[in-house]
């Protein structure tokens, strides 16, 4: 009830003019009262949103802490400014609010989640560290990112408790309490992050620890992380694959150690971390594994293709290697890294003894894109094996103009199959340069190459 009863107010905030009911709202907040708290509560629920806005705006300023669980739930309200203002008049109320707000961040809607967690980290209560660290597990992101502003904000009184929880009961506990030092980057996080990572019987935490020491940055983690390569979930092993990855090379040594276990897996493993930390020194041991097994290929391409164009002259030089498994390997990776001082060499390749070979050699000189290599791709059109010939076709037509005299000079190789490739490419390709060449070649003695050319200059007028 309005205690001065005043029936002018009392009007007003039945008015049908929204704009009359927040200038009562408004009113109420200039005289602030406990008489006044059912009033601004039914304000809280007004059907427009200004209104909602005044009353949530007033009940901070009144102050009592009956009206919070009003707040929390106009934290859900449908408009932003209601749900900013009826947070900030919870922040007004400090720990008063706390203990309910800890409720709230179990909330059935996600909306009021975040905002709980949001106001919490602006009051800085360390009661709220707990339920907040807890809160990083949230499934949504929404959630877990203003939980996590939240703890930052209380970072130095929350590290400690959060390396107790470290060893909490609750496998979610000790879940949460490693994602959020390894976002604090505390050096004080390393050691006990360690000793879990290896002594947790849960493996989501132990990958988790092993994201956090990666975020940590610190060397001394190094065999810690080495040693979660040989955990037998993957998550774990990824986990710690990505946190060498973040150490960079200080972790190179250790990581080609495991290159000398028995077990395949293990092996991956260490070749698959030393692409992810893409030093130049991962290259020998790359190199070393390539030779060592078959089954190292394909990991080993894509370690060097990560590691990029320090990886381009060793890659070169087992381009001659007597072992198919190799040379192959390195022509797909000099074809995705596309450097261009591999182009010249590649071409030596497109008379491989091995048909596959010279077909990937064609695409990855493609890829590279060198116009310099254009003479030696129109000498491999007679090629005896069909996909090759296309493969070369393709890389021809993307060289484009650097193309043009070479495939001209075709029209009058020695085998008509030549011819006709050199004939469609060029109109492929398409530039009207070569138009009399292709008149010419409407003479040839051989009627694929006449028809080829005259689909040709059809496409290059």
């Amino acid at each position: 009830m309005l205690w001065w009863g005043n029936r002018k107010l009392l009007s007003q905030l039945k008015s049908e003019n929204w704009a009359e009911r927040k200038q009562a709202v408004m009113s109420l907040e200039e005289t602030p009262s406990v008489n006044n708290l059912d009033v601004l509560v039914e304000a809280l629920r007004d059907k427009h949103d200004e209104v909602r806005q005044a009353a949530a705006h007033a009940l901070g300023i009144l102050g009592d802490t009956r009206s919070i669980g009003n707040l929390i739930s106009a934290l859900r309200d449908d408009s932003h400014i209601v749900r900013k203002t009826s947070a900030d008049s919870l922040v007004k109320m400090k720990s008063g609010s706390v203990v309910p707000l800890m409720t709230a961040l179990k909330n059935h809607d996600s909306g009021v989640r975040k905002m709980a967690a949001w106001v919490l980290g602006r009051i800085g209560d360390t009661r709220s560290i707990k339920p907040l660290s807890q809160a990083l597990l949230d499934y949504d992101v929404r959630v877990r990112t203003r939980a996590a502003e939240a703890l930052k904000k209380m970072k130095s009184d929350s590290i400690g408790s959060l390396i107790k929880d470290i060893d909490a009961d609750n496998l979610h506990t000790r879940q949460a309490a490693a994602w959020v030092l390894g976002h604090f980057k505390d050096k004080r996080a390393v050691e006990p992050l360690c000793r879990i990572i290896s002594d947790d019987f849960d493996w989501s935490v132990r990958a988790a620890a092993a994201e956090a020491l990666g975020r940590i940055g610190d060397a001394s983690a190094r065999t810690a992380l080495v040693d979660a390569l040989r955990d037998k979930q993957r998550d774990v092993q990824q986990a710690a694959v990505e946190a060498l990855d973040r150490l960079g090379d200080s972790a190179i040594d250790l990581v080609t150690e495991l290159l000398k276990d028995n077990r395949i897996d293990i092996c991956l493993l260490a070749v698959k971390t030393l692409g992810y930390i893409g030093d130049t020194y991962a290259v020998k041991p790359l190199m070393d594994a390539l030779r060592k097994s078959i089954t190292f290929g394909p990991p080993t391409i894509e370690a060097l293709i990560r590691i990029g164009p320090p990886a381009v002259d060793p890659l070169i030089d087992l381009l001659g290697d007597r072992h198919t498994h190799i040379r192959h390997a390195a022509v797909k990776a000099l074809g995705e890294i596309r450097d261009p001082r591999a182009a010249m060499p590649l071409t030596r390749v497109l008379k491989d003894s091995d048909k596959l070979i010279r077909q990937i050699t064609a695409e990855a000189l493609g890829k590279i894109g060198d116009g310099s290599v254009a003479e030696a791709m129109v000498g491999a059109l007679d090629d005896d094996d069909s996909d090759m010939v296309n493969a070369v076709a393709q890389t021809l037509q993307k060289l484009n103009l650097a193309a043009v005299d070479p495939l001209v000079k075709a029209l009058m190789h020695s085998n008509y199959t030549v011819r006709e490739a050199a004939a469609r490419i060029l109109g492929d390709i398409g530039d009207p340069s070569p138009i009399l060449a292709l008149k010419a070649a409407l003479n040839d003695d051989h009627w694929k190459v006449r028809s080829a050319a005259t689909t040709a200059l059809a496409k290059c007028r």
